[in-house]
């Protein structure tokens, strides 16, 4: 009985060294897999598939993950499109005949296309009359005063 007993230890001792070297195992691939998708996004990937196949706290983490990830997939989307937008109204407020010029709050100016600097350096002298620090090669970044 002894001898039984001896050997009911030692199965149960062997079952849960396998039990937690199963357990370790199937944590670390799953860490893995987080640290190499964490990898990933912090490139600029953002496409990556995020396996997500139960409820325990490393899959709760590995759900947040595909969520933000998929998250910044749309700011990112959206940030081009409206940086597309802007490209094309600049295009073609740059090719506009007109002279056009925008300034920020502070009074600086943040946009002069072609036609306003042209004019600008038609005018340099006379203007430089009443604005002194007028430099028409250089609008962009000076003040209005």
């Amino acid at each position: 009985t002894a001898a039984l007993l001896l050997a009911a230890v030692a199965l149960c001792l062997l079952f849960a060294a396998a039990l937690t070297a199963l357990i370790s195992r199937r944590t670390s691939a799953q860490m893995a897999h987080a640290n190499g998708t964490l990898q990933a996004i912090a490139a600029g990937r953002l496409d990556s598939r995020i396996e997500v196949d139960g409820t325990d706290e490393i899959n709760v983490m590995l759900r947040e993950l595909a969520g933000m990830q998929r998250q910044l997939a749309e700011r990112l989307e959206a940030e081009r499109a409206v940086a597309a937008e802007n490209a094309r109204v600049r295009q073609g407020l740059d090719s506009s005949a007109s002279a056009v010029m925008l300034a920020g709050p502070d009074g600086r100016i943040v946009f002069a296309n072609r036609s306003a600097t042209r004019l600008f350096a038609a005018l340099e002298a006379d203007l430089r009359r009443d604005l002194p620090r007028l430099d028409a090669a250089r609008l962009v970044g000076s003040g209005l005063d």
